[in-house]
């Protein structure tokens, strides 16, 4: 490029966009790497996006440089060539003359400075009158039509595509046919015992496979946008309505699997007292239920946001954090106000999610508690007539609390229940085959951002 060229704002933009777009699809990409995990649909649908995005600012990178590397050229083209030949104007007063254009450097120089009143034998008023006629001032007043208004990206969204209470469950596939499938669970084991004497039969029961019925639900939603808000925006408006379009699938299938969850346990233990003492014997009794006579170990908590910050805020006797994040030594777990609320609370993973509602907290074995779940992504059909099209984002999505019995939910004291920051839906009716539940505490409504 010249070295007289430089770069425009429309370039700086671009570059800014480019960083901004690369930032965001490395991270995406990095955050499952460290999760050793592959990239969700969603996430996958994001990505993608970004990519499309790149691709399509490298080009108008390349013409903007192209430009910039036009005009430097031209710039060291016309910098040999001197002013246009100056000309007297109409006599001012004080018998000078009024100068449209200088002649030369040094008739613009001798005028300003005698026009000052510190020049050497006082101010030369006809120099000033012959400056002050020269000179016009400008400012931006003058020039609205040609001053551009900056857009800053990338656009800043409340929104987040992270589904804490689902990553926390079993995640397997959606079987692709049907509405419905059946899930096989072990409802009766066989029998293991003594041989009371020689030759007597051993102890015998027969196993028993019962199929608990799952159904499919279809979430999405859709917008149906003008070929002009498609084409004129900048950033472009597509972009940002098919990433926030995936993010509110993401929000709205999270909310759903929290009421399901909350309504497929059966079991409770009572926190007698909010503190310390009260609430770790809450915990090892439910994890000592979720064991029973099968040795089989709880290993998650899922909290509402109120219960996290209960949990996190615990101290022992002497006032030190019961889940410190800094040097936390011979600590039962770490709770922290950042990373994502993760954690562990003796020694169980941690889930939070703003989509419980308040009060909320289930230890189990999240291999009992299932999600089942195929992304569509993004579809669309234009409408010719009305220069319009309409745009969509859907998935398939089930869950099914294998075996109840493995979750057991928390219920703290009277009136430490918090605020609810998350949102509501009506939870789906049990299937048939379902074990019976309870009615799932209302959550109360809190603004959400849902349309």
């Amino acid at each position: 490029m010249p070295q007289s060229a430089t770069s425009t704002r429309r370039l700086d933009w671009l570059k800014h966009q480019r960083e901004s777009t690369f930032g965001e699809l490395t991270e995406m990409c990095e955050r499952a790497a460290g999760e050793d995990r592959d990239l969700t649909d969603a996430e996958q649908s994001a990505v993608d996006t970004r990519r499309e995005a790149l691709t399509h600012l490298d080009a108008e990178l390349a013409t903007e440089a192209e430009l910039a590397r036009a005009q430097g050229s031209y710039q060291e083209l016309m910098a040999g060539i001197g002013p246009t030949v100056a000309h007297d104007g109409p006599a001012a007063p004080g018998g000078s003359r009024q100068v449209e254009v200088y002649r030369s450097a040094g008739e613009y120089l001798y005028d300003y400075i005698a026009s000052s009143q510190h020049f050497p034998g006082g101010r030369d008023e006809q120099a000033r009158a012959r400056f002050e006629s020269y000179r016009a001032n400008m400012t931006t007043a003058d020039t609205p039509g040609v001053l551009p208004v900056p857009i800053l990206g990338p656009v800043w969204t409340s929104i987040s595509s992270r589904r804490p209470a689902i990553e926390a469950a079993t995640i397997r596939p959606l079987p692709a046919g049907g509405k419905t499938f059946q899930r096989p669970f072990v409802s009766q084991h066989t029998n293991v015992g003594n041989q009371a004497a020689e030759k007597t039969a051993l102890p015998t029961q027969a196993l028993k496979v019962d199929p608990k019925t799952v159904t499919k639900m279809t979430r999405g939603g859709w917008i149906n946008l003008s070929f002009q808000d498609r084409d004129w925006t900048d950033p472009a408006i597509l972009d940002i309505l098919v990433a926030d379009l995936a993010a509110m699938y993401a929000q709205d299938t999270d909310d759903q699997f929290t009421d399901d969850l909350v309504a497929g346990v059966t079991q409770t233990v009572p926190v007698d007292t909010n503190d310390a003492a009260g609430w770790l014997t809450a915990i090892y009794e439910a994890a000592a239920m979720v064991a029973g006579p099968d040795n089989r170990m709880a290993n998650t908590i899922w909290v509402s946001v109120d219960v996290w910050a209960k949990l996190g805020a615990l101290v022992d006797t002497a006032g030190r954090p019961l889940f410190p994040t800094v040097a936390p030594g011979n600590a039962m777990g770490n709770i922290g106000a950042t990373d994502m609320f993760q954690g562990s609370v003796a020694g169980l993973r941690l889930a939070v999610d703003g989509h419980f509602a308040a009060g909320t907290a289930i230890i189990g074995d999240n291999a009992a508690v299932e999600f089942y779940e195929t992304v569509g992504g993004q579809v669309q059909a234009v409408e010719p007539s009305l220069l319009g099209v309409a745009i969509a984002f859907y998935g398939y999505m089930a869950d099914c609390i294998v075996a109840p019995t493995a979750l057991v939910k928390l219920t703290p004291p009277a009136g430490v229940v918090g605020r609810s920051s998350g949102r509501v839906t009506t939870p789906k009716a049990p299937a048939e085959d379902d074990e019976p539940s309870p009615e799932p505490e209302p959550k109360p409504k809190a603004p959400s951002g849902k349309s």
